[in-house]
């Protein structure tokens, strides 16, 4: 496995897919990202969004300073998150339909409803277990979420049954 380089969240759309590729290529253990997303979704977004909704391998996102939507975007999407002291979240950074379709696969119907009319989505983030935790940086609980997303029940209750227990070693 290569190093792993922080990846610069504030990039434009198609220089965060670039980013994000070359650093896949060079066998990472996992993608990290860092900085302030002020930045809202748009279509180009999609592509990004779809390569770390599939990657194997561990996100690690930090964020800090003023959030928007790319932000929740990337909170969402990460295996483990973190914010710096003193992030704030914008009141509008839920209103996006990008952010709803991403909100569902990650937190269902119930958990959508709540990040959508909260005013604290930090707290939502924080209720379903994706901020400030690292238990899913392990490859083989992604892999067994990813399938449980991806498979019907019995072949992904199967898949999981192949899968190691208990916590990975660095």
């Amino acid at each position: 496995m290569s190093e792993v380089n922080d990846i610069d969240a504030a990039l434009s759309d198609k220089e965060l897919l670039h980013a994000i590729r070359h650093q896949l290529k060079k066998g990472p253990s996992q993608v990290s990202l860092r900085g302030e997303t002020h930045a809202p979704l748009s279509a180009a977004a999609c592509d990004w969004i779809t390569l770390l909704v599939h990657t194997q391998i561990p996100v690690h996102v930090h964020l800090d300073g003023h959030l928007e939507t790319r932000g929740l975007a990337l909170a969402l999407l990460a295996d483990q998150t973190t914010f710096s002291p003193g992030t704030t979240i914008g009141k509008t950074a839920c209103w996006s339909p990008l952010l709803a379709v991403l909100a569902h696969r990650r937190l269902g119907p119930g958990g959508t409803r709540q990040l959508l009319l909260t005013d604290d989505p930090a707290s939502v983030l924080n209720t379903y277990g994706l901020l400030n935790t690292s238990a899913l940086a392990n490859t083989d609980l992604k892999s067994a979420l990813h399938a449980a997303t991806e498979l019907p029940f019995d072949e992904a209750l199967a898949f999981a049954s192949w899968l190691p227990s208990g916590p990975s070693q660095p």
